[in-house]
C-alpha cells in the first residue's frame, strides 16, 4: 500500500476505543491521528489532523457532546484533505 491513511476515533466506550486503537495500530495502512470521547474536542481534532477516516460513535454516553451533532458542525468546517 503507498499511502497511509490517518484515522479519527471518537468512541465513549473505554473497552471499545481501546480494541478500535489497537486494530488501527497494527495495521500498517493505517495511522491513528487522534482518540477521545467527547464531539467538541473531536473537532478541533478533526481540524488540526485532516484525518482521512473519521470512525465515529452516534452516542457518547460517557464522553461529551453527540455523534450527530458532530457531523453537522464537521460539515460547516468545510475542512479540506492535502493531496
Amino acid at each position: 500500500m503507498d499511502r497511509i491513511l490517518s484515522v479519527l476515533v471518537i468512541e465513549d466506550e473505554e473497552l471499545t476505543s481501546r480494541e478500535v486503537v489497537d486494530c488501527i495500530e497494527k495495521d500498517e495502512g493505517l495511522k491513528l491521528a487522534a482518540a477521545t470521547n467527547n464531539s467538541h474536542e473531536a473537532l478541533e481534532l478533526a481540524r488540526m489532523h485532516l484525518p482521512n477516516v473519521i470512525i465515529l460513535d452516534l452516542e457518547l454516553h460517557y464522553g461529551g457532546g453527540n455523534g450527530i451533532l458532530f457531523l453537522h458542525e464537521l460539515h460547516k468546517l468545510e475542512l479540506e484533505l492535502p493531496p
